[in-house]
């Protein structure tokens, strides 16, 4: 369904919710006694009426409606989320054993959840690469295989389980592996996989040995990330997070803007 389809959708069901809540409102507020002291009440079609022409007479306090609503969802989602940072911080800021990228002790630390198929994440990874460049002791990246293409793409999956195999064989080598990755398109099978590898120094042969052996281990590692991009609200890839804030898609400029804060 189009984005466009699915805004009309949400438009009319906004009406009818609309219609309902201010009529009931109008039968409600315009109750009044009778000459013979029943209660008597404005007709419920002739409420509706009312509104109908209302918003007729004025159709952008429809669009005015929505835009309303659609700030309160995402401000109460910003809550929700930034809750949920809260409340994983060091699982998601200081888990030494996860995989990271960058200093030792930096002054600005992102998460970052990625899929090696994903457009976007490739373009933000341009980013990763110059500011990790730029400030080699300033920032670190925590990456979050979350490999959510995977039945739309050719083997995002299995570069996932592949890539955090690679890290057994240091960090050095995983950092090229992750990058090499992301300048790559087109999709992924275990013949590429192996070929990437083998072209920034990794062994092979230990690459497959690792990824036998870390199968069951890098699998929770990936049901983990999927449950709490779950619970943050992550519907696509890439998407950042720092301790209080949260960046969706290729935003480089917020990025840089974080990282410019960080620095001061």
């Amino acid at each position: 369904m189009s984005r466009q389809n699915i805004s009309m959708l949400f438009a009319l069901a906004l009406v009818s919710a609309l219609l309902s809540s201010v009529a009931t409102y109008l039968v409600m507020g315009s109750s009044h006694k009778d000459s013979g002291g029943s209660l008597a009440r404005v007709d419920d079609a002739a409420a509706q009426d009312f509104v109908r022409r209302a918003l007729l007479g004025r159709p952008e306090m429809l669009n005015e409606a929505i835009d309303a609503l659609r700030a309160g969802q995402r401000q109460n989602e910003e809550k929700q989320r930034q809750a949920v940072i809260d409340e994983n911080e060091t699982t998601l800021f200081a888990d030494k054993n996860a995989a990271y990228i960058g200093a030792e002790n930096p002054k600005l630390v992102l998460v970052e959840f990625f899929d090696y198929n994903c457009g976007f994440c490739k373009i933000a990874s341009k980013w990763v690469r110059k500011a990790l460049a730029d400030h080699p002791d300033d920032v670190r990246l925590y990456l979050r295989d979350h490999p959510i293409l995977e039945n739309s793409k050719n083997g995002s999956l299995l570069a996932s389980m592949t890539a955090l195999a690679a890290r057994e064989q240091g960090k050095e080598l995983f950092q090229k592996y992750h990058f090499k990755l992301m300048d790559t398109k087109g999709g992924f099978d275990a013949a590429r996989l192996d070929k990437l590898a083998a072209e920034v120094g990794l062994d092979v042969q230990k690459l497959h040995q690792d990824m036998e052996k870390l199968r069951s281990k890098n699998a929770k590692t990936l049901t983990d990330n999927y449950d709490l991009a779950m619970k943050l609200r992550i519907a696509g890839t890439p998407a950042f997070l720092s301790k209080d804030a949260f960046v969706n898609g290729a935003d480089t400029d917020k990025l840089q803007s974080l990282l410019d804060a960080a620095l001061k």
